[in-house]
C-alpha cells in the first residue's frame, strides 16, 4: 500500500493528539507539514532543505548534505521513539 502525503497527514492527525505548543506530537505534525511535506515549483529556490516532494521529483538535487543525512537519521530516530 502506498502512503502519499494526504495518507500520512491523516495517519498523524489520529495517531498524534496532542495539541500543545510546545507536546513533541504538535511539533512533529508541524515539522511535518512544512519541511518534508511542503511544496516546491522547478526552477524556484526550495523552502525546505529536505523536502520530500522536491528531492523525489528531482528538483532538489543538493539535498545530499552531512546536515541533511543527520537531521533525516534524528527525524526517524524520534519517529521510532514516540510511536514505538
Amino acid at each position: 500500500m502506498a502512503y502519499g502525503g494526504t495518507k500520512i497527514r491523516g495517519y498523524l492527525e489520529k495517531r498524534v493528539t496532542e495539541t500543545e505548543t510546545y507536546s513533541f506530537g504538535y511539533a512533529y505534525k508541524n515539522f511535518f507539514n512544512e519541511r518534508l511535506y511542503c511544496s516546491f515549483e522547478h526552477g524556484k529556490s526550495m523552502q525546505s532543505p529536505i523536502g520530500r516532494h522536491a528531492i523525489l521529483h528531482g528538483a532538489d538535487t543538493e539535498y545530499g548534505t552531512e546536515v541533511n543525512s543527520l537531521k533525516v537519521i534524528l527525524i526517524f530516530d524520534n519517529l521510532f521513539y514516540y510511536f514505538a
